[in-house]
């Protein structure tokens, strides 16, 4: 959103937001990463019975 603010001269562009807003999204991903690391896995099986 702040890109587009600055490459289109729409709105105000404040650093500050951008920053903030791509640490929030960096911390949403490790956060999912983590939670994913932590989750059991399913045996997803095939057609012939073999798990992959």
């Amino acid at each position: 959103m702040e890109s587009a603010q600055a490459l289109f001269s729409i709105g105000s562009f404040d650093v500050d937001d951008l920053i903030l807003n791509s640490s929030g999204g960096l911390i949403g991903f490790v956060i999912l990463k983590i939670f994913a690391k932590l989750s059991p896995k399913s045996n997803v099986i095939q057609a012939r019975g073999k798990p992959i």
